[in-house]
This record gives structure tokens, sequence and C-alpha cells, in this order.
């Protein structure tokens, strides 16, 4: 059975940076499911799968403006340093914030989780980079086709 819109995909998958870092990975045992057509997964990796059947294995690559998306700099921005003086970004596990670190805090209006990470601690600002960890990213992508249903 090849894969069509609709179809319940299960597979077994690795996803590498350029340099081989390991970024995720999924095992035959593991498997990971999905239906095609509902947005589950990148359209990259979508597209890389059509009409493909149960039982191939093959590797692709992803564009970083295909996968998480390309580095952007308008989502570094300084911030007052006050702002993280309450609530759970005063501290991390670690202590106070530092630079390096990533963080996670929920949205002032909406109450939605947004990560960033801290590039720097200055006297009276904090400079924030709310891009993706892995903006900017190429990825090498390896996949088994398990089951289609």
């Amino acid at each position: 059975m090849r894969i069509e819109k609709g179809s319940r995909v299960t597979l077994a998958y690795s996803m590498k940076l350029e340099d081989g870092a390991e970024v995720e990975s999924v095992s035959v045992e593991e498997g990971f499911s999905f239906v095609m057509g509902r947005s589950e997964v990148f359209p990259a990796i979508e597209a890389a799968l059509w009409h493909r059947k149960e039982g191939e294995a093959f590797a692709f690559d992803i564009r970083p403006e295909d996968g998480f998306g390309r580095y952007d700099e308008q989502l570094v921005r300084p911030y007052p340093k006050d702002a993280f003086d309450e609530g759970p970004l005063q501290k991390s596990s670690d202590g106070p914030i530092r630079a390096g670190q990533r963080y996670t805090a929920e949205t002032i209006v909406e109450g939605v989780p947004v990560s960033f990470l801290v590039k720097e601690v200055r006297e009276e600002t904090v400079i924030v980079d709310f891009n993706h960890h892995l903006a900017g990213k190429a990825l090498k992508v390896r996949v088994q086709i398990l089951k289609v249903g």
C-alpha cells in the first residue's frame, strides 16, 4: 500500500544536524505514527514520504526554512533586567538567570509557554533570543516506513 493523504503511517527515524549530532530518533520498537495530510509533521517530511510503500528505507535532507525556520535576528531583543526579577524567571534550579541558559515562561496576555535563550546579562538589560534552538539548521533524516494503513 502506498502512502496517500489520510494514510496512517508508522516510522522509525533519526534526525541529525549536518555535523552528525543527533536531534531526535525513534526506534523500530517504538515507532512514530501520524496521519498523512494533517500537518502533524513538517511538510518536507510528508513530501518525502508521498507515494512510498511500507518497508522502504531512505534518507533525505531538510533545509532550515523547511524545518525549524531560518534564524531571525529580529527575534533577539533586549528586555529590562527588572522584568526577570519576579516569578519563575528570578531563579532557575541553577540559581539566578544566566547567559547561555534556555528558559520557558508564559506570555502575559495568552498564557502560552514560550522558550527563549538568554544570550547576555548586562547591568540594566537582558538580551533574549526567541528563535527555536534549531532555527537556521539543516537536518539529515533517515526513515524506515514500518506500516501504512
